[in-house]
């Protein structure tokens, strides 16, 4: 459920005048979920019975519901695509954009036609549609078959909505790996870990280590998530990231079983496990939000996060054979929950 709640959410940022940083806000947010629920935990939930801690939670996910439908804009100021409603000037005059052959009309509009161009056939989209879409650029009206995004979207047949999101496969790719490699990471490798290598054995010190690698993992992903207004990657550095994700958790994996490095200074790793996870999360939505065709956008925005969520269902599946391997090298094999299936 949580997953149709962040396809909302995302399509959602398209319906205000600065899309960019509504993704911003909303990866900043989640990504805040993360250090917050963990100080709950530590130092709230603790003091709580079971019945205590599911009032404070409804409270909570109350609270959410009173901010949407009270904080944000009203349906009836809520602009759509960013568009607002826009006086032409008195003698009617447009400018020519520089860069084509379409007018412009220095403001930001409704998307009902409100300006005849050559053809006759009123579409209109945003000057900058690369990145600056909602940010009150002005008005192209140009040639065109429909009046807005979602007319088109409408008109898509099932077969061209799917070719549609397998083209995002720039975009979905990294998200996939960078998720699905973290999530094996944290619920696979980070469970074979002890501060100090000769207390493996011990549950205690395995739990101890897990919490301090997720605490610090945490705030990674709630800096970098927060980070959208002011680091920007461009599709290389989106699929960077993933690559040095999985050489994290190729290390890790080693490393749970070598122990060529132990301590708290395996925190450090951990927290750029983070960085590298909210880092793809929120470049890959301002990207799509720059790159898409502004008719797009809301349907890619999405479609995507699809991706993260089935690398997690897939790392959820995974790293319980990851842990039971990792058990059974440390010869810990009794502790866990299965068996792993390429044996000792």
């Amino acid at each position: 459920m949580s997953g149709l709640g962040e396809a909302t959410c995302l399509g959602l940022s398209q319906k205000f005048c600065n899309p960019k940083q509504c993704l911003v806000m909303w990866s900043s947010g989640t990504g805040a979920a993360g250090p917050g629920g963990y100080i709950l935990n530590l130092f709230v939930f603790v003091h709580l019975n079971k019945g205590q801690k599911v009032v404070l939670g409804e409270l909570i996910a109350a609270a959410y519901a009173l901010l949407y439908f009270n904080g944000l804009q009203k349906s009836d100021q809520e602009p759509v695509r960013g568009w607002e409603p826009v006086s032409l000037p008195q003698d009617g005059s447009v400018q020519q954009h520089p860069k084509s052959n379409i007018t412009t009309v220095e403001s930001v509009a409704s998307p009902l036609p409100m300006l005849a161009g050559d053809s006759g056939d009123d579409t209109v989209r945003f000057i900058d549609g690369a990145g600056e879409a909602g940010s009150g650029e002005g008005l192209v009206v140009g040639d065109g078959d429909n009046a807005g995004g979602n007319q088109f979207v409408e008109s898509m047949s099932s077969s061209q909505r799917c070719r549609f999101v397998c083209s995002l496969w720039p975009y979905l790719i990294p998200l996939f790996t960078v998720y699905w490699s973290e999530y094996v990471m944290q619920a696979g490798a980070w469970t074979s870990f002890a501060f100090d290598p000769s207390q493996l054995n011990h549950k205690v010190k395995r739990d101890e280590a897990y919490e301090y690698f997720n605490f610090c993992y945490q705030w990674g992903v709630f800096i970098s998530r927060s980070s959208g207004m002011l680091v920007s990657v461009n599709r290389l550095g989106l699929w960077a990231m993933p690559a040095i994700q999985t050489a994290l958790l190729i290390m890790f994996t080693v490393d749970s079983v070598a122990q060529f490095w132990n301590g708290y200074t395996l925190l450090l790793p951990a927290f750029i496990v983070g960085l590298l996870g909210g880092g793809v999360y929120v470049n890959a939505f301002t990207l799509i939000n720059k790159e898409v065709d502004p008719d797009l956008r809301e349907m890619a925005l999405s479609s995507a996060c699809v991706a993260d969520s089935t690398g997690i269902l897939l790392a959820d599946i995974m790293s319980l054979y990851w842990q039971w391997c990792l058990f059974a090298a440390n010869g810990i094999a009794d502790q866990a929950d299965g068996a792993c299936p390429f044996g000792h």
